[in-house]
């Protein structure tokens, strides 16, 4: 990503944006988690597509269930967690390359 710079009186500051690295990590496991079958057979069905989008409300377990499913079915993914401030469509884009890029290589939270 090209660094574009900026002088205001004898000063220069980079624009480069920077990604908070912990949003391209997956959420670590719960010990206990309520299995949900459909969803995840909705999320396997998701697999033939080229990109998969779960969307819900805040505290609807999204994240949760998500984890599990990669996990339970060794599936390797990017990961992108977006909040209202990613309401870009060149962020989303740039996060979800960065995303798939290292797939395989990501860590999960601590």
């Amino acid at each position: 990503m090209p660094l574009r710079q900026r002088r205001w009186g004898g000063v220069t500051a980079g624009t480069a944006e920077v990604v908070i690295t912990t949003k391209l990590f997956r959420p670590g496991l719960r010990q206990q988690t309520v299995e949900r079958k459909r969803l995840y057979d909705l999320l396997r069905e998701g697999r033939t597509l080229p990109l998969t989008l779960v969307v819900a409300p805040a505290g609807w377990g999204k994240s949760t269930i998500v984890a599990d499913w990669l996990a339970r079915d060794d599936v390797t993914a990017g990961w992108v967690s977006l909040d209202g401030g990613d309401n870009d469509p060149k962020r989303f884009w740039r996060r979800r390359r960065t995303a798939e890029a290292g797939r395989g290589r990501l860590r999960r939270a601590p």
